[in-house]
């Protein structure tokens, strides 16, 4: 119970401290962009859930040091009885739960860390989620600027959610839907700047089904 307990305490008291860590680096390594343009990055919750994927194999190593510190001189037969109890090595398991969160929040984090879609002065690059690689474009390439008031759910209906997608002669289409705040009035300033660059009319649909 007591393991438990402070496995809770430590998994909530690292999880601000991982955010802060890893979203002050990102800004510093796009701090450049940031003054050229507009800067969209990876959501809050985003970097949120690799922040708990890290805290909590932090909490998993943190275990062992509390139940020798707690337990003192019976932490061997703690351990054994735990182990008899359950018919697994405590330790061994820990380990390896710990390697799989710590992996898997390694590798939310490099995605995080190149997914962003930056609209400069003269230029445009555009990486999603699950793209290493960067797309670099010119304002030439942009075709057409929709206003969207709906999307269109995975069951068929309708969902109030606006938002605007950016289609590029490639036919590539970029949406504020993939990592912006989702704030329409925020993203409006950014479709705004990108008009007077391209000179293009913005068109307003109720949902885009080529999306």
């Amino acid at each position: 119970m007591l393991s438990s307990l402070w496995a809770l305490v430590v998994t909530l008291g690292l999880t601000i401290p991982y955010y802060y860590i890893f979203n002050t680096l990102f800004d510093l390594g796009f701090q450049s962009m940031q003054s050229d343009g507009y800067l969209i990055t990876t959501d809050f919750y985003s970097w949120a859930v690799v922040s708990l994927f890290f805290s909590m194999a932090s909490a998993i190593a943190a275990i062992p040091v509390f139940q020798k510190r707690f337990l003192k001189l019976r932490f061997d037969e703690y351990i054994a009885y735990t182990n008899a109890r359950y018919r697994f090595n405590s330790g061994r398991v820990g380990k390896m739960l710990m390697s799989f969160l710590f992996v898997v929040g390694l590798l939310i984090l490099i995605l995080n860390s190149n997914h962003y879609a930056h609209f400069g002065t003269s230029k445009i690059e555009i990486s999603d989620f699950f793209q290493l690689n960067t797309s670099h474009y010119t304002y030439d390439d942009i075709i057409d600027i929709k206003s969207v008031k709906n999307k269109i759910s995975p069951n068929g209906k309708r969902v109030l959610q606006p938002h605007f997608i950016i289609e590029f002669s490639d036919s590539y289409k970029w949406s504020t839907m993939q990592n912006s705040t989702k704030d329409y009035a925020k993203d409006s300033v950014m479709v705004e700047f990108v008009l007077q660059k391209t000179g293009l009319r913005l068109q307003h649909l109720e949902y885009d089904l080529t999306q």
